[in-house]
């Protein structure tokens, strides 16, 4: 049995923080495993070895041996009881091991035969040989799987208190098949063990709560355990708590205690301490980054026979990390990790013969051990295999088998190949074009931090590809490309920054982020700059510095750059005015397809401006441009018709350039046609064919014409009224970042209105609007985090967006803020404070607050005990219908206390709080029930009457808030 499970969050082939996976998942890949898994505990069992029996063999099972056998680790000189081998090195050798060749399948979680064979030759020990005995019994009932058996032969001796016995009944019941495991019955054997000292079981216990196997998973009390078998030598438990602490588990993050625990195990020669002590050193973490100590330790494994090691010392030859970089070197500790079946071995020895290092390139024997090392599970490998098929190299060139492995090394996390499963269905390499699934695959890489992953992620939510357009969703996959210095990624989160879509508008932050991709180089960043400084939009108004970047630009031949440095030079800005110098820039822009500079060309043409007049030429370049359905020309001379810019004000002719535009499909003139229509701006008003422009606008993704049809569909206006149809298009508005419509379909979700109820959607779509500053709802959101509605429970996250929005006094957020206080959830536990929130809740007439308040008041909770001021707002939420707060009142009235006693008013109460809690709370309708009646008792008929024409007569209020 082994501490700790840990995975990899690095790359397979470099020192850094290299966790080794589980044994389990070692088998499933042999590769890197992605991510950080909560550092668990394998669920195997130490069994205790008495004193005389240590003398024979002192034996631990260690879930992290690389291959899943078990090492024997002998006190002296002996045989292992296992394979009979002699132990002098502190290990066993797999190939020679009699019970398992392989070495493989002690690797089972469930099985556990090696150690349950030593335990139970161990505990044969314990008893004089010369005569059959009931340990000896309950080993040959074992070994005939009979569990029921041997627990009952076992049992005696462990209620004698023999703690051995304990310990391995734990064991037995943890491992009995079928109705026999009883995992509480293993943990009561364990502690009675323990409370004995026997540190096995105080290991036991703690595996146990890491593994939350019969208990609620408790890393805390996992480590409390450790630390006592730790502070008495074991070794294995010193390596697990040196780990939970290198993971900040159980224990807070510390590497210098882990270096502490770890250095005490490996002092004891235990390997997994050994390897993961190395690592500490060569990352410098809790000690002074020394690779020459890290390589000691890797040898000092290496030297052990541990696969691991002799792989990580072959990986610092082969880098030069810590010595001279030697291939051959490399080599020999790779061979001597792949003579043990290690397939991270066989992958690096692939590497080295397909690249030729170390040995003469040969991409068929590459090829061979990357089969090997992916026929393991090795994501790498499989994906290196999955590249040999399709290039051809060593193997016959076979795109449905790359495909094939391709897919496999994806499934197992390997963010390359996931990011190549994307461009495979992006329709490369002849496979069928499916974007959904090629965005799922670039989803999965980039969730697991690769950079161009991320950036086409963000593209795909930014132009809708494979999954619908959601400008938050894009600013937040380029924010992440864009940390790791990827040139358009930090170029779009500057623009999306500079223009607020899916993010809070910096015009600061997003003109830095733009300048940091232009000194990249990127000429539609150098051109965007450009535009930053002739508006002033996050950097000073700066004519001479904006033709400086487009320059830059227009030197890459970028066609907005050209029409841009054409404005200028048209205009005199930044520059002696020419004329001649523009229409040049104009026509090489216009001849690389830009409508804008083709109608600027045309408009030099029609005024004779640096070239020859020419209305015939002028028609031409202005019909190239509508040609492309050049949505700014026709829309923008529409515009200034409507506006009066070119003569006198023609809505009517400014309605028929939106149309023409509109009818080329730009969906920005068919809005402003819809809404022409909408309001009766130069054409007679008709809703119907508002909604029939804002569809067609609306179908190509204009959120604003979304949102105007869904609200025509809400308000009956040309269309029926219909809320589901409202929702669809409130749906494709708040995809693209409408926050109100992002709301408006949380709510709907929410509550089932149009659309089926969906917690989890309706989360989304408050995230979405929250993330815009929406107030209601980030309160709506911070109330789902509270109560765990659609999603984890996260009381931080709750604070964050419910502390804005009862600032500006929403009194379901000032109540949300108040239980958080009360309780010490994400807040510190402050009564007083909690008081404070639900008062400011409870005078806008919130329920709860006020029955909150009440209570604290009664209890003297936060606030002085004063039973007037419970009475009074109890009485506001019972006004309300508050069923717990009827009962409160009633018990003041029944005990006169805070009001003057009075048997009506508290039977009163009673009877209408059981009526309220009724088929919801049966035990608080009865209690309810109880008290009125104990009252009835004392009461004339005539209060009677008058407290049920009172119940009779009560009418709940709601309190507008």
């Amino acid at each position: 049995m082994v501490p700790v499970d840990t995975v990899s969050s690095a790359s397979a082939d470099h020192i850094r923080i290299e966790r080794a996976p589980s044994a389990v998942a070692r088998r499933r890949s042999d590769g890197p495993v992605t991510g950080m898994a909560t550092p668990g505990l394998q669920s195997r069992y130490h069994v205790h070895i008495s004193a005389k029996t240590r003398r024979r063999c002192y034996f631990f099972y260690l879930s992290f041996a690389p291959l899943g056998y078990p090492r024997c680790v002998s006190m002296t000189s002996a045989a292992c009881v296992v394979c009979r081998q002699e132990i002098t090195s502190g290990s066993i050798d797999p190939a020679t091991c009699s019970i398992d060749p392989e070495g493989r399948q002690h690797g089972s979680v469930r099985s556990l035969l090696c150690v349950i064979t030593v335990l139970l030759w161990a505990l044969a020990g314990l008893v004089a040989p010369a005569h059959a005995n009931p340990v000896d019994e309950a080993v040959a009932a074992y070994r005939k799987n009979d569990f029921a058996t041997a627990i009952r032969l076992l049992r005696p001796l462990a209620e004698r208190g023999d703690a051995v016995a304990q310990n391995t009944l734990g064991v037995f019941y943890q491992n009995a098949p079928g109705a026999l495991e009883d995992h509480a019955e293993a943990l009561k054997w364990y502690r009675l063990a323990a409370d004995q000292g026997m540190v096995e079981a105080m290991v036991n216990i703690a595996v146990t709560y890491a593994n939350g196997t019969g208990v609620d998973k408790n890393y805390t009390e996992a480590a409390a355990w450790y630390r006592k078998a730790a502070d008495k030598g074991i070794a294995v438990a010193q390596t697990s708590l040196g780990i939970l602490y290198i993971n900040g588990a159980g224990v807070p993050r510390d590497y210098g205690e882990a270096v502490k625990w770890l250095r005490l195990a490996a002092d004891q020669d235990d390997v997994r301490a050994t390897l993961e002590l190395g690592r500490l050193y060569g990352n410098g973490e809790g000690v002074s980054q020394d690779y020459a100590t890290a390589l000691k330790l890797f040898f000092k494994a290496a030297a052990a026979r541990d696969p691991e090691g002799q792989t990580l010392l072959g990986i610092a030859y082969d880098e030069g990390l810590g010595v001279s970089q030697n291939a051959a070197e490399a080599i020999k500790w790779y061979r001597l990790a792949v003579e043990q079946g290690y397939a991270r071995a066989q992958l690096r020895l692939g590497v080295m013969h397909g690249e030729g290092r170390g040995v003469a390139q040969d991409h068929a024997e590459a090829a061979r051990w990357f089969r090997l090392a992916a026929e393991q599970g090795n994501a790498e490998a499989q994906y290196r295999l999955a590249e040999s098929y399709r290039l051809g190299h060593g193997v016959a060139t076979d795109v449905n088998i790359a495909l094939t492995w391709t897919r496999k090394a994806a499934e197992h996390g390997y963010d390359v190949a996931q990011a190549a499963l994307g461009t495979y269905y992006l329709g490369e390499h002849g496979v069928p074009e499916d974007l959904v699934e090629s965005t799922k695959w670039f989803c999965r890489a980039a969730e697991q931090g690769l950079a161009d992953a991320q950036y086409r992620v963000g593209s795909a939510y930014f132009i809708g590809q494979g999954v619908s357009q959601d400008y938050v969703e894009a600013v937040r996959w380029w924010r992440q490309a864009a940390a790791q210095d990827h040139t358009e990624a930090l170029y779009m989160l500057g623009v999306m920054q500079s223009s607020g879509y899916g993010v809070d508008r910096d015009e600061v932050e997003g003109a830095r982020l733009i300048r940091t991709a232009a000194d990249a180089g990127l000429a539609a960043a150098q051109f965007h700059l450009g535009d930053l400084y002739i508006d002033g939009k996050g950097v000073p108004k700066d004519a001479a510095e904006a033709i400086v970047w487009y320059r830059k630009a227009a030197e890459q031949d970028n066609a907005d750059a050209l029409y841009q440095l054409g404005l200028m030079y048209a205009a005199g800005r930044g520059v002696t005015q020419d004329h001649t110098e523009a229409a040049k820039l104009f026509r090489r822009a216009a001849e690389r397809g830009r409508a804008s500079a083709q109608y600027a060309l045309g408009s030099l043409y029609i005024q004779g401006l640096g070239i020859d007049k020419d209305e015939a030429e002028a028609a031409l370049w202005y019909r190239r441009a509508a040609d492309q359905g050049d949505a700014e020309a026709q829309l923008k001379l529409g515009l200034m018709l409507a506006d009066g810019l070119q003569g006198a004000k023609d809505e009517a002719e400014a309605a028929r350039y939106y149309r023409l535009a509109a009818e080329q499909g730009h969906a920005g003139a068919q809005f402003f046609l819809g809404a022409a229509f909408y309001y009766g701006q130069g054409v007679t008003r008709s809703f119907e064919e508002a909604a029939g422009w804002f569809r067609k606008a609306a179908d190509q993704g204009d959120d604003r014409a979304q949102y105007m049809l869904g609200a025509q569909y809400v308000h009956g206006q040309g269309v029926d009224k219909d809320y589901v149809e409202a929702v669809r298009w409130f749906r494709k508005g708040a995809a693209q970042g409408n926050a109100w419509a992002q709301h408006s379909l949380g709510v709907a979700y929410d509550t089932g209105v149009g659309v089926l109820q969906n917690s989890d959607e309706a989360v989304r779509w408050f995230r979405a609007a929250a993330d815009q500053d929406h107030t209601t709802a980030q309160m709506d959101l911070g109330i789902k985090y509270m109560l765990g509605r659609g999603v984890t429970i996260d009381y931080e996250e709750a604070v964050r967006l419910l502390r804005p929005a009862a600032d500006k006094g929403m009194a379901s957020a000032q109540y949300a803020v108040g239980g958080l206080y009360l309780s010490g959830r994400g807040l510190p536990q402050d009564a007083a404070e909690a008081a404070k929130w639900f008062r400011k809740a409870a005078e806008r007439g919130h329920i709860d607050a006020q029955f909150e308040l009440a209570s604290l008041y009664g209890h003297g909770s936060g606030v002085r005990q004063n039973y007037e001021e419970a009475a009074k707002w109890y009485l506001g939420a019972a006004n309300q219908g508050h069923a717990t707060a009827q009962y409160g009142l009633g018990v003041l009235y029944q005990t006169g206390r805070g009001v003057k006693r009075d048997d009506v008013e508290a039977y009163s109460w009673f009877d209408l709080a059981a009526t309220a809690f009724a088929e919801r709370d049966p035990v608080w309708r009865d209690k309810a029930v109880k008290e009125r009646d104990v009252i009835a008792t004392r009461m004339t008929p005539a209060q009677i009457t008058q407290a049920r024409k009172r119940i009779a007569d009560f009418k709940p209020v709601r309190v507008a808030q």
